[in-house]
């Protein structure tokens, strides 16, 4: 037989030493999920430099062509790049009837053409060269690229167009939405930050 004080005495203890576990558990648990998440934090940022994405036009000298373009492009390596580009015709040569009787009836279709080169870090220069398309409405050709991006992380440059370079690219960075957001308000970092917050303001009474 055991006195009820000392019998009420042991089960505080005991469940004093089951809320420390419980506490050191807690403490596990955030220092796992925090490496965790740094971790897949810093996969993220890998995955934004590595994979670009530009929207922009291609235009030509002394003509009225506009076609509107995204780039996607993969560095793959250091210096080497594939990708390519999703093609829309928007705009014929206005100078040319051959262009309105071909293009007119096309305007708004679409084509890919995809691309491989190289980027010189130290020159932020891309050198592109198409390789293969689908273009089932036969709008483009394949083409040479000469770009350069410039201090707000945009694209400019020239295409080799039937050898006269005077096909003109200008394009915008667009963001990894996708990546921004699982590294803003809803990242695991944050949800991370709310699990501890929760987690901090648990209180077990022991009388």
């Amino acid at each position: 037989m055991m006195p009820w004080y000392q019998f009420e005495s042991l089960l505080k203890n005991n469940f004093r030493r089951e809320i420390l576990v419980l506490q050191k558990t807690h403490e596990m648990r955030k220092y796992i999920l925090l490496t965790f998440f740094i971790y897949l934090n810093f996969s993220l940022v890998q995955l934004i430099a590595q994979e670009k994405h530009y929207q922009g036009t291609w235009t030509m000298i002394e003509t009225t062509y506009v076609f509107k373009f995204d780039l996607y492009l993969k560095h793959d390596t250091k210096s080497n790049v594939v990708g390519h580009f999703d093609w829309k015709v928007t705009n014929y040569d206005k100078h040319s009837p051959s262009s309105k009787d071909y293009y007119e009836p096309k305007l708004g279709s679409t084509a890919k053409e995809f691309v491989r080169g190289t980027f010189d870090p130290a020159t932020k220069e891309y050198y592109l060269q198409g390789y293969k398309k689908e273009d089932p409405h036969r709008i483009i050709s394949t083409d040479h690229y000469r770009l350069k991006v410039d201090g707000n992380g945009d694209i400019g440059g020239d295409s080799k167009a039937h050898n006269t370079w005077k096909g003109r690219i200008n394009g915008k960075t667009i963001r990894n939405d996708l990546a921004l957001k699982l590294l803003s308000i809803d990242t695991p970092t944050n949800q991370l930050t709310i699990g501890i917050e929760l987690e901090n303001n648990l209180s077990i009474n022991v009388y």
